[in-house]
């Protein structure tokens, strides 16, 4: 896997595969711990990797409170939250409705944004609070020291089975887009730029702290995600001032310690090419083959001679929605637009339980046919 981040040679293409495991009904890929997942993977051909964890930490100055209200003219409960401290005060309230997976609101998360009914963040000043509050604090004490024996056990287990050991490297526009309805968000960067760039270097700074962490704890290579930086809400005038600083800093914090930087995005590459191709990141992951009319071919013309790629199946449209027929072509196509250099094959951004797994069966089936013909 790390050779093929760099773009060296390799002796197989890698096939790192995600799974979709946010269902609570879930039951094809739970797994009785990382061993049993390990083998489970190899099974059918994937190369797993292990990931050690950000150090969790939270500033115990301040209380967090949770409520349930109940509205006459919504189908759900309201589940609501405050956090106080002497320093300023947030509150959220969204629909719980059927699905959503938390018994508390935390403080970000993807399942928030879609079912706010009173946001995060509604205006500069509420940016600049969750600043003062500081609501991440420092690791410390037995938090620390635990943290540092769970991380040496996954080192120990990685290098057992001759795996490769990551660590999330943070994100920016992502926690935008997670602290008010999408189209609030927007206009929260456009309306509050210079409360949005403190907002977001408190928090990448912070995330930073906690990768230095990891890197000194063994990390191999290092995952930015930048789902939500994509063209799908924001121009390359907002990714150049408000994305494009922080993914370069956590560039320059991995390569200074010798490790490849991986990028997560996966729709709305296209318009920010120009601006993607000016970041010295290694590897583009999950980026999505088909749909929303993307252009992988595009994509690899601009970015292929500095650049590799974790992608080349569609999971939603090719393995999701597809035939087994589809599902191997596709692969195909992934393999003689790629070839052997710089290139990691899964189906993005990742296989869910209810989809055909005959299709998952065609896509390895396929991708061990064309190496051995190799």
């Amino acid at each position: 896997m790390i050779a093929a981040m760099r773009r060296e040679e390799v002796d197989r293409i890698p096939v790192p595969q995600t799974f979709w495991r946010g269902d609570p009904d879930e039951q094809r890929f739970r797994w009785d711990g990382l061993k049993d997942e390990i083998t489970w993977m190899r099974k059918y051909g994937f190369d797993p990797y292990i990931s050690i964890p950000l150090p969790q930490t939270w500033n115990r100055e301040i209380d967090q409170k949770s409520w349930v209200e109940k509205d006459p003219d919504e189908p759900y409960p309201i589940l609501c939250a405050e956090w106080s401290s002497p320093r300023g005060r947030l509150t959220a309230k969204i629909r719980k409705s059927d699905d959503y997976p938390h018994g508390r609101i935390p403080l970000f998360d993807d399942f928030n944004t879609p079912r706010f009914t009173k946001p995060l963040i509604c205006n500069g000043e509420d940016l600049l609070t969750l600043v003062r509050m500081d609501p991440y604090g420092t690791p410390e004490g037995d938090d620390l020291e635990n943290w540092r024996q769970q991380s040496k056990e996954r080192r120990y287990l990685a290098e057992a089975e001759g795996l490769a050991l990551s660590s999330y490297g943070g994100t920016a526009l992502d926690y935008m887009i997670w602290s008010a309805l999408a189209d609030q968000a927007i206009m929260l960067v456009l309306d509050y730029p210079q409360e949005t760039a403190a907002f977001l270097e408190y928090l990448n700074a912070h995330t930073e702290r906690m990768l230095a962490l990891c890197i000194e704890a063994g990390a191999d290579f290092v995952l930015r995600r930048g789902w939500y930086d994509s063209a799908d809400f924001w121009g390359p005038e907002q990714f150049t001032a408000f994305a494009a600083p922080f993914i370069s800093r956590t560039v320059a914090m991995s390569h200074d310690a010798g490790l490849p930087c991986c990028y997560y995005m996966c729709t709305g590459v296209e318009p920010l090419l120009d601006e993607i191709a000016d970041l010295n990141f290694d590897c583009l992951v999950g980026v999505e083959p088909t749909a929303t009319g993307q252009d992988l071919t595009r994509i690899v013309d601009r970015l292929g001679g500095r650049k590799a790629f974790w992608t080349g199946v569609s999971a939603p449209l090719h393995i999701g929605m597809g035939t087994t027929d589809q599902v191997r072509q596709a692969v195909r196509d992934a393999h003689a637009l790629f070839g052997k250099k710089g290139f990691l094959l899964a189906a993005v951004p990742s296989i869910r339980r209810h989809w055909p797994w005959e299709n998952v069966e065609a896509m390895m089936d396929e991708h061990a046919r064309i190496e051995r013909e190799d």
